[in-house]
């Protein structure tokens, strides 16, 4: 009956903290970009798809596999003769025409301006690795205190820190994060005080980039003390990071704010950071 008891009581809290990280993300945005030359579609219906194996994609970011527009139907008045495009050039004998140059103006030779193809032909080859710009990223942009310092984890680890402006303002860009489906979590902190965390599940797919925007990290709380990577737990992964810089004098300045405001703030990690980590040990 006992154990019963306290499982409903832990499904309640864990109910609670739910509700409170729900509200804490209301306005936010989540929007996620797929390129047309990464997509895993034939866009064009020419038989080839995506970057590099089709020839009209310049890039894995191209958001177009169908070919270029010709000359005449490009909206340039590519020969200089003040008309442009089918019908209206009368060098264009149809849309598709890829020259404007009407028969009077090669004879006389007055063609201004320039005119010619566009694209690439690229083809891929057996074993050929993904382009470099196949990794996907994922952008972070909103509101907190300050000049706090806001922290990106993907998956509980930290990929990235920036420092907001003097209005609160920050903008993040994660670059070359792998594909998958991952768990996103920001937070800031400034001093001793540090927001509520905020998770957002991003599908990383080829060439993407999510854009998480409106982000409102400026209500802070306590910071708990020992929670050395800013997830909101004392476990084995601040553990971890004490034991790694414990009697050096040569860790970085976020492990040295954190040492000053959520540990023995003596400026070393040393057995007392220990004794601190383990009171407020959440597991």
């Amino acid at each position: 009956m006992a154990k019963s008891k306290w499982t409903l009581v832990l499904a309640l809290f864990l109910t609670f903290l739910a509700g409170r990280a729900l509200a804490a993300t209301v306005s936010v945005s989540v929007t996620v970009a797929v390129f047309e030359c990464s997509d895993g579609s034939d866009n064009d219906a020419d038989g080839f798809t995506d970057y590099p194996s089709d020839a009209d994609c310049d890039s894995a970011t191209d958001d177009s596999e169908a070919p270029p527009l010709s000359l005449c139907e490009d909206g340039i008045d590519n020969d200089g003769d003040g008309l442009t495009d089918y019908p209206a050039d009368p060098g264009c004998e149809s849309s598709s025409d890829d020259s404007e140059v009407n028969a009077t103006q090669e004879s006389t030779g007055a063609v201004s301006g320039s005119y010619g193809g566009t694209g690439s032909s690229q083809v891929a080859q057996p074993g050929q690795n993904i382009p470099s710009d196949a990794n996907s990223s994922v952008e972070f942009s909103g509101q907190t205190l300050p000049n706090a310092t806001v922290t990106i984890l993907r998956n509980g680890l930290i990929v990235a820190t920036a420092q907001a402006d003097e209005a609160g303002s920050f903008q993040i860009i994660v670059a070359s994060q792998p594909l998958g489906i991952y768990t996103y979590t920001i937070n800031a902190s400034t001093g001793n005080l540090r927001s509520l965390n905020q998770s957002f599940p991003v599908e990383n797919s080829q060439s993407s980039q999510a854009v998480i925007s409106d982000v409102d990290a400026s209500k802070m709380t306590s910071q708990t003390r020992g929670d050395l990577n800013s997830d909101n737990r004392v476990n084995l992964k601040d553990f971890s990071i004490l034991v790694y810089w414990m009697n050096r004098l040569d860790f970085p300045e976020t492990i040295r704010q954190a040492e000053l405001g959520i540990l023995s703030g003596d400026g070393r990690i040393t057995l007392r950071d220990f004794s601190i980590l383990a009171y407020y040990w959440t597991g």
